[in-house]
């Protein structure tokens, strides 16, 4: 039961597996199947199914790979070291910028840098890298 992160869990779900020498990856599939975890749904306590729920919702999930941005340079105050797109009031404008929002600068977007795609979403900024801004993204379920 190695590959359920809570213990309360791991010992509940344990009472339900019939072959003890069965592998962790056989385990996994077998909770990560619908039709086990309808039947277990029943069975098992609410916060061990929110365990399996979420399991099956880290399993499924699909990384995703960004779209590619060229790097750029820009002109920016020396303190202003990242960058986020923003897109403020369902507006067309897009907008670089920096964390306290003190230096705001209008891009357009297009196919080599698609600011529009990052706009307002905190995953992504751009880095400044000496002479120039390169994407950088945080969350590492992305693909980079």
């Amino acid at each position: 039961m190695a590959g359920v992160r809570s213990r309360v869990s791991a010992v509940e779900l344990g009472k339900f597996i019939t072959k003890p020498k069965a592998s962790v990856n056989s385990i996994r599939a077998s909770l990560l199947d619908p039709s086990t975890i309808e039947l277990l749904k029943q069975r098992v306590s609410p916060s061990t199914f929110e365990w399996l729920r979420l399991l099956g919702n880290e399993h499924n999930f699909k990384q995703t790979i960004p779209p590619a941005c060229d790097d750029f340079s820009l002109d920016t105050p020396n303190d202003v070291s990242l960058l986020h797109v923003r897109q403020f009031d369902d507006t067309s404008s897009v907008f670089l910028c920096s964390t306290d929002g003190r230096f705001k600068y209008a891009v357009n977007s297009n196919s080599r840098m698609p600011f529009r795609k990052y706009a307002n979403d905190l995953r992504f900024a751009f880095q400044r890298e000496d002479d120039y801004w390169t994407l950088v993204c945080r969350d590492p379920r992305v693909l980079g």
